[in-house]
């Protein structure tokens, strides 16, 4: 009878150890929590204004950040552009600087667009320009 109720513990303690080890094994190959779980974002994606497009990214699936755009450097108006007596009728838009005139305080400058870079620097109050129509990166 003792030899029996040993076999009993000895059944009963291995079967404990065998269940321990079989519940650690589980936690270490499974994730303990959704913060533990990988990440699938969508696979959408969203164009930026230079035409580029970026995906989802993170622990929360947002959107990456689109790249800056250069900054566009002035051309400075010359003054044999202003003393022009006629411009040709082409469209190539530019966005001119124009500084107004205020009577009362100072205003900063206004960008508007001209058919071209001629025409632009006819205009006595127009200091620079870029290539392109003013608004559209």
């Amino acid at each position: 009878m003792n030899m029996s109720k040993n076999k009993n513990l000895v059944l009963i303690a291995t079967a404990v150890v065998m269940i321990a080890g079989l519940i650690f094994v589980f936690n270490k190959m499974g994730p303990s929590s959704p913060e533990d779980s990988p990440v699938v974002c969508a696979m959408d994606v969203k164009i930026c204004p230079d035409g580029s497009a970026v995906g989802r990214t993170g622990p929360n699936c947002e959107f990456a950040e689109c790249p800056e755009a250069p900054k566009k450097t002035g051309i400075e108006c010359q003054e044999e552009q202003r003393n022009v007596d006629v411009c040709m009728q082409v469209y190539q838009p530019v966005c001119a600087t124009v500084n107004v005139q205020c009577v009362t305080t100072p205003c900063d400058p206004a960008e508007q667009t001209f058919s071209n870079s001629c025409v632009a620097c006819q205009n006595p109050l127009v200091s620079s320009y870029v290539e392109g129509e003013c608004g559209i990166e």
